[in-house]
């Protein structure tokens, strides 16, 4: 039998079937977009977790239940502390200046944006902070813009920002190694601005570039004298562990990307099931007329597989509309950034597995159904 006269058969038949077609291709659709969906949100938790490395001497000091800065809660005496502890240890030169963060959150035209207050000096050194436009911040209600945060917000140098009842002025752009989406001000404004005079989030040492910083920070932690209550932590320490929290939310998103395979499988093996029962005297006419059952068998595959494709384009349709419209509301998780995306190895790889799934479904029919012969189909 020819491969055209099947194409046709099945083309025709698809339309002359088309109320149940629909149906298949939709509910495939919403599956393969819940497949989609996880295996972008797993994209969006993984690029978390391998953020760039960053070049900071420094050292941070963060009680030891918070799981976000924010929830830390710090006081001078335990930063000088672990200071002269490092310098005792290491030497007088070995930690270049302690210096606190005001680590909090600014809510602006409805969005949430990390806010940190540094006292001057050590946000012009001790940050790695490159000024791109405008000039650092030098009075209250002064602040400076991270690149990512600019973009997000489409703010520029020389706006200003309503926060409760101080008008923030932009004086600068800045990026920095971590690239993370916040504003930057000195310590006096962060102390008025949040009325934070005795406490901050954040205890900063920053370290000689002659020490190994990982030696520093196992000495600090096991010194019998380190404040109880804290832990330390090098920069990418920091949000390492913010990325072995979220995991979960990883596995999470395989479970349902898997559960949305074997949907596929079961889904295309009911279709199909549900098919050569309601119309087994129309497969026995075919296998009548001259249609083997190899045919016949891969008539079921491509009628499926077309219904998958279609089901596919959809998906990869609706997903593309997703993507797009959260560029205006990216996820921001612990001041950075992470665009929902599909790289083209998803979509490949979403693709692959569902025509595999899919042809499963059919196989597991159709294996089922080749034990019955042409006098068992016409009895049925």
């Amino acid at each position: 039998m020819k491969f055209s006269v099947v194409g046709a058969y099945l083309f025709k038949d698809l339309f002359f079937d088309r109320g149940r077609s629909v149906l298949t291709i939709i509910s495939l659709t919403a599956v393969i977009v819940s497949y989609l969906a996880a295996s972008a949100i797993s994209e969006v938790f993984l690029e978390f977790g391998s953020q760039p490395q960053t070049g900071s001497r420094n050292l941070l000091i963060v009680s030891d239940y918070a799981f976000d800065p924010m929830q830390s809660k710090l006081d001078d005496s335990a930063l000088q502390s672990a200071a002269e502890i490092v310098r005792q240890e290491f030497g007088p030169d070995s930690v270049l200046s302690a210096f606190p963060v005001i680590y909090r959150n600014l809510e602006i035209n409805g969005r949430r944006i990390r806010a940190l207050a540094i006292p001057r000096e050590n946000l012009m050194r001790s940050y790695s902070l490159t000024l791109m436009e405008g000039d650092w911040p030098d009075g209250e209600e002064q602040v400076v813009v991270s690149q990512e945060a600019m973009q997000l917000n489409d703010w520029k140098v020389g706006d200003r920002l309503l926060f409760r009842d101080s008008n923030l002025l932009i004086t600068g752009r800045v990026q920095g190694e971590a690239r993370i989406s916040a504003i930057w001000m000195t310590y006096a404004s962060g102390q008025k601005l949040f009325n934070a005079q005795n406490d901050f989030q954040i205890g900063v040492l920053e370290i000689d570039s002659s020490l190994d910083l990982p030696t520093v920070q196992g000495s600090l932690e096991q010194d019998p004298q380190f404040p109880k209550g804290y832990a330390v932590y090098l920069n990418q320490q920091l949000y390492g562990r913010y990325y072995d929290l979220v995991r979960d939310f990883l596995k999470v998103a395989f479970i349902i990307a898997t559960l949305a395979l074997g949907v596929v499988i079961v889904g295309t093996f009911n279709a199909t099931s549900l098919t050569m029962a309601e119309r087994k005297q129309d497969i026995a006419i075919l296998q009548t007329i001259g249609f083997p059952s190899r045919t016949i068998r891969l008539f079921l595959l491509g009628r499926t597989l077309l219904q998958t494709l279609v089901a596919f384009c959809l998906a990869w349709g609706v997903m593309a509309i997703i993507v797009q419209n959260s560029l205006q509301y990216p996820i921001v998780f612990h001041a950075k950034i992470a665009v929902l995306r599909l790289s083209p190895e998803t979509i490949l790889l979403g693709f692959f597995l569902t025509v595999i799934s899919a042809s499963l479904g059919v196989w597991l029919t159709t294996h089922a159904q080749s034990s019955l012969n042409l006098a068992d189909q016409l009895r049925e």
